[in-house]
């Protein structure tokens, strides 16, 4: 496959007694067809988050391996498609380095998101697979007020050239405001993935809409606010999956801080 990512999420016909092996950065998936069922085997390279694989084909022969999970179908036909998704939860991001916004200051951040891939057959999820294994983290105040969250650690790049293509990530520009008088320092940030969506565009990069916070007063609230549409840096954006749920309308979030890991 060559960079195009909106060709490499196209559909694909298998025949029984055909497999597909598909990598994406550092996860390798073997899907393979028989009679009346479907098997599915992956892995995850050394490299880990660094991978910079893209790669599907189609061969024939026997399943390989013996560990494989196995679905029984009887009617879905032989159309495969991947489908890349976001996280099921808010994704909790910190940066690398101590970093501040001064008052009245605002900013722009790109922070690349990790995929889920679904496996989609005749119209049916069979399975997501994460494409790299994120750690749980309590994001809140208190034990009592807060929410599960994968954690992740960022660089939170303020130049775009400055972030790396990386097939299996999503990008989605952060804008900060900092309205408040006191300086915001950013320890942690929580980005809503679930309400993102992600388009793909024709030099290989994927994008989510931009997200808008803004701060008013000293504390860790913001107004959130998702913009209706993929970024005016995505180059010839298509869609190629939806968001997980809508975003709330209005209101404060919890987005800069959380005492507990």
């Amino acid at each position: 496959m060559n960079d195009r990512t909106n060709q490499w999420w196209e559909p694909v016909d298998l025949a029984v007694g055909q497999i597909l092996r598909c990598t994406i950065g550092p996860l390798v998936l073997t899907l393979g067809r028989g009679e009346g069922d479907w098997r599915l085997a992956w892995d995850r390279q050394a490299q880990g988050d660094d991978a910079r694989t893209l790669l599907r084909e189609v061969t024939d022969g026997p399943f390989p391996g013996e560990q494989f999970e196995r679905f029984i179908s009887h009617r879905d036909g032989g159309t495969v498609r991947l489908e890349p998704r976001l996280a099921d939860r808010p994704l909790v991001v910190r940066p690398r380095q101590p970093t501040f916004l001064p008052g009245g200051e605002e900013t722009t951040f790109f922070i690349s998101s990790p995929l889920w891939i679904a496996i989609e057959i005749g119209g049916r999820v069979l399975r997501e697979i994460p494409v790299l294994e994120l750690s749980d983290t309590w994001f809140g105040p208190s034990t009592r007020e807060g929410e599960i969250c994968y954690a992740m650690p960022t660089y939170a790049r303020v130049a775009l050239g400055d972030v790396p293509l990386r097939h299996h990530r999503a990008v989605t520009p952060v804008r900060i405001h900092n309205r408040a008088n006191e300086p915001l320092p950013i320890e942690k940030l929580s980005l809503p993935v679930p309400v993102l969506a992600i388009h793909g565009c024709e030099d290989g990069q994927l994008w989510t809409q931009g997200v808008s916070l803004e701060r008013k007063v000293e504390g860790d609230m913001a107004e959130l606010r998702v913009d209706a549409g993929p970024p005016r840096e995505a180059r010839e954006p298509r869609l190629l999956s939806a968001a997980r749920r809508e975003p709330e309308r209005g209101g404060l979030v919890r987005a800069f801080s959380g005492l507990f890991q």
